[in-house]
């Protein structure tokens, strides 16, 4: 029948096009319905944004983009804002309520406490009820407070539920128009999906307004948008491509999006979170910075050049390195879209208060005692002469020696009693003639180390005092424990350094410090290109692009290339697209080298010193494409990539663009390893080790109460530990004492030596304890646990090594 009626209706009809007057009828009485449920929807956001007016108002800052007519630009203005302070449930907000209740008892309690002497003092008494009159009407006005705002939130809520509910009603209304459904399951689908889709709208939006008003203003920002886009293609930068890509997906998903809300928000912070400088200046003052650093570390190594004529140089330096986010970030949150040559002072500034290097003259009096093997020198000694008269030997006179047996000329030597340079019955040779020590006296202090014995008192008279080069000979024990006191003239060379994240919390306001961590989270937005590893390689960078202490000249140059340590044969990937132009050896120092050219786009990258090539001159490769295997070809000190980018010809810093592989790899404690320090010892080793966190570094320390330097921190906590017994002696000393291990077999508990931290004349400088996870704890100034995977330490990293049982 229904079908008949449908026939009927449809045959009287002109027309296909034509509507039946029922028809009619029926689209506008919807028409009228949905005019009816958006005008409810604005009136429930009118009364919403009335209530939200009422709520207790906080300072919030903002920002927009607006254009520069001078010089033709488009900027991000800051600006504050009013905001509603809403209610927070969280565990701050917890944490306060409890502790107005704690104070609200404690008050109590000692209004009762003091109630029970008042009578006893009629001044008290007034004192007191004054107090307690003042705490009760503060707390009746806070009370009424927080009274009116618990009102004003609950109208708030109210008006928000209510104007949820009319947008609800409106969209569902409206797709069943735009998308008419006839089964009951799909109409409570699409009434699902609308209010799913509603919630994460207003989720991300942070308000509760409507679907149609989002669009209203996606709309009306397009113009804006095109006038962005215009300008960044102008700059003709890299950030252009993707942030043209960005800003368009934006606009798109905007208009067609019911959720609107979400995309927009995204693009807003992939804008707020990117640096807005130009990458010229971004790289003048990271190279300035590196330059900066690298003519104070020649400083240092010229320390002994420039300030010769003492005996001793002690060096406390420790790593002189920085993060290049974290700079520009810094630069970024504090001068918005900066320009060198108008930021230079402040990196001066920044990098005076990172770095404070101080050198102090010295003159110590200090006793050594050390262990000598048979053969070896004593180094030249002061001695004295004397016979068996009254005159040089007093009550002992004619008497026997020390040792019980009477000396002979030309074989019996005296040591000081009290400060013995060596034991009784040590055989020493000086001006080829044996002695023995067989006789003590009192000489240490006019620095003699030896009493040579004579038959008269006119030949000891004639020797007086001489310097001879003494040495042990066959007939002592293998090794003879050596004693000296020595005055020693020093220059101590100190690197105070404040932390970089210090300064940058003390210099940015508020706003600053939120710009900035975000520029930290999002380093920029600038890795827009392929990552060389399909692995996290930042914990394996050596060396950032910048100015260095060459390896091989000793001067400063820019070293232009992202070195990245990795083990031989390690595969390399292309970070773009692009036809190989060069495959092949390199006399100038890259050894097997690849270069990737994209002309079209204007990019270039090399990648240096590979084992292998997998790629030939002419190829075109694609990201992620396998270029070449790691290797140390070349002019090179180990195995590592060498990886530089240019864009139309102009270099930039590869550490900036290139992105990371993901998760990490890192091979250490991976293999199989024997002789491992046990839990327990480790446990206890380390737990009496933390007691001296914080401790300074002090030359020649080695005990709590002198505190201590690198291995003088060592020997201590390894054998007060009662874990291991380590001999008071340098890095060089403990690292000969240890059983050399490979990354692989490392474990918590081992040590881990470095190179090359100051000119010491000897391979290890450094001495840390290995405790897993890329850290180990270690004397630097102070005592601090640190990260073995900064480019610092990955440079001047020796090996590890365990002590042997």
């Amino acid at each position: 029948m229904k079908k008949k009626e449908q026939f009927e209706r449809s045959r009287d009809r002109d027309s296909p096009l034509q509507f039946s007057s029922e028809e009619t009828d029926a689209e506008q009485i919807f028409d009228k319905k949905l005019e009816r449920l958006e005008g409810k929807a604005n009136r429930a956001e009118q009364k919403f944004q009335k209530t939200k007016q009422r709520l207790p108002q906080k300072r919030v800052v903002k920002s927009e983009w607006v254009t520069d007519e001078s010089k033709g630009k488009i900027k991000r203005r800051f600006y504050f804002e009013q905001e509603p302070n809403l209610p927070k449930d969280g565990v701050a907000e917890k944490a306060k309520v409890k502790a107005h209740q704690l104070s609200r008892k404690m008050s109590q309690t000692i209004h009762r406490k003091v109630s029970e002497y008042e009578e006893e003092n009629i001044g008290v008494e007034a004192s007191h009820k004054s107090t307690k009159f003042a705490e009760h009407s503060s707390q009746k006005l806070k009370q009424r407070g927080k009274l009116r705002e618990k009102r004003a939130f609950g109208r708030f809520q109210k008006a928000e539920n209510k104007l949820t509910k009319a947008n609800m009603n409106y969209m569902y209304e409206r797709m069943k128009s735009e998308q008419p459904s006839t089964t009951v399951w799909n109409k409570l689908f699409q009434k699902r999906r609308i209010k799913k889709q509603y919630a994460q709208a207003k989720k991300v939006a942070g308000t509760a307004k409507t679907a149609t008003t989002n669009v209203k203003r996606i709309k009306g920002g397009v113009e804006k948008a095109g006038a962005i886009a215009k300008e960044i293609f102008a700059k003709r930068r890299i950030m252009a491509i993707v942030g043209v890509v960005i800003l368009v997906f934006v606009i798109l998903s905007s208009i067609l999006s019911m959720c609107s809300a979400i995309v927009t928000q995204t693009g807003t912070m992939v804008v707020a979170s990117t640096w807005l400088s130009d990458d010229s200046d971004i790289n003048q003052a990271e190279l300035y910075y590196t330059k900066l650093e690298a003519e104070l570390q020649k400083k240092i190594n010229q320390v002994e050049h420039d300030h010769n004529g003492y005996d001793e140089y002690n060096y406390n330096i420790g790593a002189i390195e920085h993060d290049p986010v974290q700079l520009i970030s810094y630069l970024s949150a504090k001068f918005e879209e900066f320009h060198y040559p108008d930021v230079q002072a402040e990196i001066d500034k920044l990098f005076q208060a990172q770095y404070q290097l101080e050198l102090k003259e010295e003159t110590i009096t200090r006793t050594v005692t050390k262990e000598i093997k048979v053969g070896e020198s004593l180094g030249k000694v002061v001695t004295s002469a004397y016979c068996s008269c009254v005159i040089c030997t007093g009550q002992w006179s004619g008497g026997a020696t020390a040792s019980g047996v009477m000396p002979r000329a030309k074989h019996t030597i005296a040591v000081d009693a009290k400060n013995p340079i060596v034991p009784l019955g040590t055989k020493i040779v000086m001006n080829n003639i044996e002695y023995t020590v067989e006789d003590t006296g009192n000489f240490a202090r006019y620095g003699v180390a030896f009493d040579i014995y004579f038959d008269t008192h006119e030949e000891a008279l004639q020797w007086g005092h001489q310097t001879l080069e003494a040495n042990l000979v066959n007939g002592n024990k293998n090794t003879v424990t050596v004693t000296t006191t020595e005055t020693v003239k020093q220059l101590n060379t100190t690197l105070k350094q404040t932390s970089m994240s210090d300064y940058i919390q003390a210099n940015l306001n508020e706003d600053q410090l939120a710009l900035y961590e975000a520029y930290m989270e999002s380093r920029g937005n600038r890795q827009n290109f392929g990552s060389p590893f399909n692995f996290d390689w930042y914990p394996n960078i050596t060396s950032y692009p910048g100015y260095r202490i060459d390896l091989f000249s000793s001067e400063i140059k820019l070293h232009k290339g992202l070195d990245i340590g990795m083990a031989a044969g390690t595969p390399t990937q292309a970070i773009h697209d692009g036809i190989v132009t060069t495959a092949g050896f390199s006399d100038g120092g890259y050894g097997n080298y690849v270069v990737v050219e994209d002309k079209e786009k204007g990019y270039k990258s090399l990648y240096a010193h590979f084992e292998k090539l997998n790629v030939g001159q002419g190829q075109t490769v694609k990201v992620g494409d396998v270029v070449g295997f790691v290797g140390t070809t070349g002019a090179s000190t180990g195995n590592h990539l060498h990886l530089e980018f240019y864009y139309e010809e102009e270099w930039m810093d590869a550490y900036f663009y290139a992105s990371n592989g993901g998760e990490s790899k890192d091979n250490i404690g991976t293999g199989a390893t024997n002789g491992a320090m046990s839990t327990a010892d480790y446990n206890r080793l380390i737990t009496y080790a933390e007691q001296f966190l914080g401790y300074p570094y002090i030359f020649g320390g080695s005990t709590p109460a002198t505190s201590f330097d690198c291995s003088g921190f060592i020997s201590w906590v390894y054998t007060n530990s009662g874990v291991h017994k380590v001999p008071r002696t340098t890095a060089q000393g403990i690292y000969d004492q240890t059983t050399k291990i490979s990354r692989e077999e490392a474990r918590a508990g081992d040590l881990i030596f470095f190179t090359d931290t100051y000119p010491a004349g000897r391979p290890v400088t450094h001495i840390g304890i290995y405790v897993n996870n890329g850290k180990m704890l270690h004397c630097g100034d102070p005592i601090q646990y640190s990260s073995i995977d900064s480019p610092y330490w990955q440079k001047h990293f020796y090996g590890f090594g365990r002590l042997k049982n």
